[in-house]
């Protein structure tokens, strides 16, 4: 890390993709790309109650003095890619994944929110507009985004 802020004046972010004390130790931050593997199968009542505990453990795992991520997605189901079963699949349930997610990452007050995926077609976790879905998760982001930003930083 030490090269490549030297290599670029400005600084760099190295956000490790492990939730877990050795990758806060080591990384500017932490983060987990995709949550699916805890949420398969759950309905919106057990999503909540995953994330509600999960998130803030997050938050608390990355520390004070490192950037904490919360990973939200809107569903995940990459069935049609061939691959061995069993899928994680994650149901949108009408877009209420994704509101939960939302609403649970502010409550936890992590400093970034990480939206997994804008286009990734193949896992089904966009939330670009779509025939199957329409453009129900890009139309809640902004309103979620701003109750985001209105949060108070976390203490340093």
């Amino acid at each position: 890390m030490a090269q490549a802020n030297k290599q670029f004046p400005g600084g760099a972010i190295f956000i490790g993709d492990q939730i877990s004390k050795n990758a806060a130790r080591i990384f500017d931050g932490i983060h987990t790309y995709n949550p699916t593997g805890s949420l398969a199968r759950k309905s919106p009542d057990e999503i909540r109650e995953w994330a509600h505990k999960t998130y803030p453990k997050w938050v608390e795992t990355a520390g004070s003095n490192r950037i904490s991520c919360v990973t939200i997605i809107p569903g995940y189901d990459d069935a049609t890619q061939g691959r061995p079963a069993p899928r994680p699949i994650t149901e949108r349930h009408g877009g209420k994944t994704y509101e939960i997610l939302w609403e649970e990452a502010i409550a936890a007050n992590p400093d970034w929110v990480l939206i997994t995926t804008w286009n990734e077609w193949h896992e089904g976790s966009e939330i670009e507009p779509s025939v199957e879905d329409g453009d129900l998760a890009l139309n809640a982001t902004p309103g979620f985004a701003k109750k985001f930003l209105a949060l108070k930083a976390r203490a340093r």
